[in-house]
């Protein structure tokens, strides 16, 4: 059976596909089979998720040794590898490592890789007209009030109801409860919408958590940010109810997906 592997809105396919374009699609490619690849097998599923004529793998290096993307592509292997995203589990074959599985949400790899490749890494080359990338840097520099309100329009369209906003900050964040209908009963739902650069740390979690008592049976935290991994943990510890959390990368992607606009 063959795996199914998102694919990209075609680049430029006179141009060579940059590293980070080549470590997403190495990634997805991966991700995508359930056994090791070996090296040789990589390039031609790359350069299929890139929308890229696969006439380019044929094209030389300058100083005539080997075949440019597919040296790219090795090059981009031994990069993941150091920062533990993939490895060679007998040479000549890779795999995901279960960090790089898991690169998107919590992690060191997941630092490394945006210190290496930058946030785009996170959304291929997708080239949307209003690329998740600039609706997150839209999403932090937009005034209160249109923060609220396209907050409000994505709590509304994941299916929280007769949302009721308990109280605001002078930078837009905001918190509040609703409802979810499953079927002909209604939960309660406290949600927190916080508007910030800097990671969401355990003891941020630990507050909302105890803020929540008493207000609601379910609980929603989204950033424009990102969460540390023992916010992560203590979002999910045993004995205490759980917390989703949605971070800044996945809002996008999630508002992109219900067509939330400003």
């Amino acid at each position: 059976m063959t795996p199914t592997i998102e694919r990209i809105e075609p680049v430029n396919r006179t141009k060579f596909p940059t590293n980070r374009e080549l470590a997403w699609a190495i990634l997805e490619v991966l991700k995508a089979h359930r056994r090791p690849l070996e090296t040789s097998e990589i390039p031609f599923p790359v350069v299929n998720v890139l929308s890229l004529d696969p006439k380019i793998l044929n094209v030389k290096r300058k100083n005539g040794e080997g075949y440019e993307v597919p040296f790219r592509i090795g090059w981009v292997l031994t990069k993941l590898k150091i920062r533990r995203a993939v490895d060679n589990i007998e040479r000549g074959y890779w795999t995901l490592t279960r960090d790089g599985r898991l690169f998107r949400d919590r992690g060191k790899v997941r630092e490394e890789l945006l210190r290496d490749f930058g946030p785009e890494l996170f959304f291929g080359n997708k080239g949307t007209k209003k690329s998740e990338r600039k609706l997150l840097d839209r999403l932090r520099e937009m005034d209160p009030k249109s923060f609220e309100n396209i907050c409000r329009k994505f709590l509304h369209r994941s299916g929280i109801l007769r949302i009721n906003v308990a109280g605001r900050t002078s930078n837009g964040s905001f918190e509040g409860t609703g409802e979810i209908q499953i079927g002909i009963v209604f939960f309660r739902v406290f949600f927190r919408c916080r508007r910030s650069s800097e990671a969401i740390d355990k003891n941020e979690i630990i507050n909302f958590r105890g803020t929540m008592v008493g207000r609601a049976e379910n609980a929603l935290y989204i950033t424009t940010s990102r969460f540390s991994d023992p916010a992560v943990d203590e979002s999910n510890r045993d004995g205490v109810p759980p917390i989703c959390l949605i971070n800044g990368v996945d809002l996008c992607d999630q508002m992109k997906k219900l067509q939330v606009q400003e």
